[in-house]
């Protein structure tokens, strides 16, 4: 990335505004003077200021902190809740609460990825007879389900 110039005060403030979420055409109005400015020449004069490299990489470094202070402002972070879960976890360990202390241990346990995978293994208990089917219908249902499917036949599970 290209190191910083420094940016006029006009120039920072319509990075900042622009950075916020004002338009560029009204961001322009509010720093200079462009009362008697066409709209179509606000809105080029305004796109142009907001091209110029060190104006451009300024609305992009703000947005980016913003977006990065949003997300730590906002969301529940790992460590968050990590610290809660041993908060409570000590809480429950005072009042002798053992089932609680333990539910701790495993929540942790689980958000470090120190327990081992578990799979779980889906079975389809209901069998379908397809022998009451017509050629065309085992067709359609070879079409939908991607296999070839005869009467009177076992066709292989997936």
């Amino acid at each position: 990335m290209t190191k910083e110039k420094e940016l006029t005060l006009k120039q920072e403030k319509f990075a900042q505004l622009v950075a916020s979420g004002i338009k560029k055409a009204e961001a322009y109005r509010q720093c200079y003077n462009a009362l008697d400015m066409l709209p179509g020449t606000l809105w080029t004069e305004a796109t142009k200021l907001s091209q110029n490299p060190n104006v451009a990489q300024r609305i992009s470094k703000l947005r980016s902190e913003m977006l990065e202070d949003m997300y730590n402002s906002v969301l529940w972070s790992r460590e968050e809740s990590i610290k809660a879960t041993k908060r409570a976890m000590l809480r429950a360990e005072k009042k002798g609460k053992n089932n609680e202390v333990y539910k701790a241990v495993e929540i942790l346990n689980n958000m470090h990825g120190f327990n081992a995978p578990t799979q779980v293994e889906i079975k389809n208990k209901d069998e379908v007879d397809l022998s009451n089917l017509s050629d065309d219908e085992l067709q359609q249902l070879a079409k939908i389900k991607g296999k070839v499917v005869k009467k009177n036949a076992n066709p292989e599970s997936d």
